[in-house]
C-alpha cells in the first residue's frame, strides 16, 4: 500500500498479491474505512478476493483503475465519503460484472459502461471473476451542465460502439500514468476533458434511446436521405462524416438504414445509379460521355460504375443510352 501527494493531486496504489489470503479481507476494508477509496470493497462469500488498483485524483475528480475478482464494490448513500449526487461512471474493460442501482441491474460485458450515483439506494458492482475496469468519480454539476438529461441515463448500459465512450476510453489510456496528475494544472485539464467526453457519451446515448420513437426515427432518416441526395456528387461522402454532421453515432446511423432492409452504402449506390439512369435515358444523355456521367453522380471508378449499373438494370450504360436514343423516320 502506498501513495504520494502533490498539492491537490494524489496517486495511490494497492495490491493483494503479496498479502496472505486470510488477511486480505481486513486490508481491503481499511481502504474504505480510512477514506482512501470513496466506495466500499467487500469480499463475496466463498471467494478469495484479488484486488489490484491505482487511484489518481485531483479535488473531487478521481480515476480508479485495475482489476478485481471475488468482490463487490458499493457506493453507500449518506456515508460521508463525498456527496451522494457524485457521478460514478464504471467502464468494464475486460470480463463480466453486474451493476445494480435504483433497484435495477445490468450486466456489463467488455467495453461497456454504466453511470450511477449514491442517491436513493446507492450502487454496487459485483465481480465474481476477474474483471478489468476503470471507474470515474465526478461532481454531478460538472457533467450535468453539458448533459441536462443525465438523470435519465442512470443505470442505462452505454454500449461499446458509442463514439463518445470510444473517445473517452482512448483518452483514459493516453493519460494512464502519474505524469497526467503531476501538477494541479495538468490534473484539472484532464478532469475537464473527462467531463466533456462523459457528457458527450450521455447525450449520444439519450439521443439514440429517444429516437427509438418511430416518428422521430423516421424524421431523422428522412433528413439524412435528403442530405445524401444533395451530396451524391461528393466522392468523399461516407458514413462517418454523415454521422458527425447529424450528431449521432456511426452505429446508430447504420441501424436507421438496417431497419429499412439496407445498408448506408447500399442506399448511396442505389441512388447514384438511379440518377445516372435518369441522365442516360433522357434526351440530354447523348451529350455526355459515360465517364463524365459516372463522375457527375459520385463514382470515381468508371469500371465499377459500369459493372454496378449492369447488375442493377440488366444493361450497360452505353446499351441503355442507345436504347433510349430518339429514332427518326
Amino acid at each position: 500500500m502506498g501513495g504520494r501527494r502533490t498539492d491537490l493531486t494524489t496517486v495511490f496504489r494497492f495490491s493483494t498479491d503479496h498479502i496472505p489470503v486470510d488477511e486480505r479481507n481486513g486490508a481491503i476494508g481499511l481502504l474504505y474505512e480510512e477514506g482512501v477509496l470513496p466506495s466500499k470493497i467487500e469480499t463475496l462469500p466463498s471467494r478469495s478476493p484479488n484486488v489490484t488498483i491505482v487511484r489518481r485524483a485531483i479535488g473531487e475528480f478521481g480515476i480508479l483503475s485495475g482489476c478485481l475478482a471475488g468482490v463487490r464494490q458499493e457506493g453507500l448513500r449518506g456515508d460521508g465519503k463525498g456527496r451522494d449526487d457524485d457521478l460514478f461512471l464504471a467502464i468494464n474493460v475486460g470480463g463480466t460484472c453486474f451493476a445494480s442501482h435504483r433497484r435495477q441491474e445490468v450486466i456489463l460485458n467488455a467495453g461497456e459502461a454504466v453511470l450511477m450515483t449514491r442517491e436513493d439506494t446507492g450502487w454496487s458492482i459485483t465481480r465474481p471473476e476477474r474483471s478489468d475496469f476503470v471507474g470515474l468519480k465526478m461532481p454531478r454539476a460538472a457533467v450535468a451542465a453539458m448533459a441536462p438529461n443525465i438523470d435519465d441515463a442512470m443505470i442505462k448500459r452505454l454500449p461499446t460502439q458509442l463514439l463518445g465512450l470510444k473517445l473517452l476510453k482512448r483518452y483514459l489510456q493516453f493519460i494512464a500514468d502519474d505524469d497526467a496528475f503531476s501538477t494541479v494544472e495538468l490534473g484539472r485539464m484532464v478532469a475537464n476533458q473527462v467531463f466533456d467526453l462523459t457528457a458527450f457519451s450521455v447525450n449520444e446515448l439519450m439521443s439514440e434511446r429517444t429516437d427509438n420513437d418511430g416518428d422521430i426515427r423516421i424524421g431523422r432518416l428522412t433528413a439524412i436521405k435528403s442530405e445524401i441526395l444533395a451530396r451524391l456528387h461528393d466522392t468523399n461522402l461516407n458514413v462517418t462524416s454523415m454521422a458527425r454532421q447529424h450528431k449521432i453515432s456511426v452505429r446508430y446511423l447504420q441501424k436507421l438504414f438496417e431497419l429499412e432492409g439496407m445498408t448506408f452504402s447500399e442506399y448511396i449506390l442505389s441512388q447514384r445509379l438511379a440518377r445516372a439512369h435518369k441522365i442516360l435515358s433522357s434526351p440530354m444523355g447523348a451529350r455526355y460521355r459515360i465517364a463524365s456521367i459516372a463522375y457527375r453522380v459520385g463514382f470515381n471508378d468508371v469500371s465499377y460504375f459500369n459493372r454496378a449499373f449492369r447488375r442493377q438494370y440488366g444493361a450497360s450504360p452505353r446499351e441503355l443510352r442507345a436504347l433510349c436514343a430518339p429514332s427518326y423516320p
